[in-house]
């Protein structure tokens, strides 16, 4: 077959951004034009920052921006407050902008060997802003083994990417932004909700306990 077809891999060297930009430009187009409340929309709508916004939370994929354009284009409501709703700006409505794609994270992370270690070792990601973690250091935190920590990421590579980073060690980072949503979301993510203040909180007391058990008193002091 491979002397048949040809081969295009969708990554950032294909400009995946400025594609999902013109999608979304061109149908956010045709409902201010063709909707059936199309006189309600304000003439400002959408602005330059909304559309970044559904960019940037795209991470390059299309599943994300056109699971917005789905919901924004409802004939029942006004698409300038469906947005608003995608961007945290307005309540939800009954239904959810992102039911599909919720449906889908949940899928994955209900099927893992552990989903307790591994909304563990994503809180790191999804929580600090960095966006990207050392796996050794997650797994001094968390109190395992850095094997673990690669084991427990290979049943998620689907939304993480694994990389050597510039100290010779591996590093995690999320693959769609959009994830980081969900799960920081408790409607949304429900019983995988991850709680940014009291996991940020087990974190300092964790090294807190190393800090201890690694340097007696006598060293503290000395150090003063």
């Amino acid at each position: 077959m491979r002397y048949s077809h040809t081969r295009l891999i969708l990554n950032e060297r294909y400009y995946p951004d400025e594609d999902i930009e013109l999608f979304l430009r061109d149908r956010l187009n045709d409902i201010i034009e063709g909707h059936i409340f199309r006189n309600k929309i304000p003439p400002s709508w959408p602005t330059d920052y909304m559309i970044q916004y559904i960019v940037d939370r795209s991470s390059g994929q299309f599943i994300y921006a056109a699971t917005v354009i789905r919901y924004v284009e409802s004939s029942r409501h006004l698409p300038h407050q469906r947005l608003e709703v995608v961007m945290g700006l307005r309540r939800p409505f009954k239904d959810s902008p992102f039911a599909q794609l919720d449906e889908l994270y949940r899928q994955v992370l209900m099927n893992v060997a552990h989903t307790s270690m591994t909304l563990d070792i994503l809180a790191f990601l999804v929580i600090y802003e960095e966006g990207s973690i050392s796996l050794y250091e997650a797994a001094i935190i968390l109190g395992i083994q850095a094997d673990d920590v690669m084991i427990t990421l290979s049943d998620i590579e689907s939304l993480v990417s694994v990389s050597q980073d510039t100290n010779d060690g591996l590093s995690a980072s999320l693959l769609h932004k959009s994830l980081q949503d969900f799960l920081l979301d408790q409607h949304r993510s429900q019983d995988l909700f991850i709680d940014r203040i009291s996991t940020v909180s087990k974190h300092c007391i964790d090294l807190i306990r190393i800090f201890i058990g690694k340097y007696t008193l006598y060293d503290v002091l000395a150090s003063d």
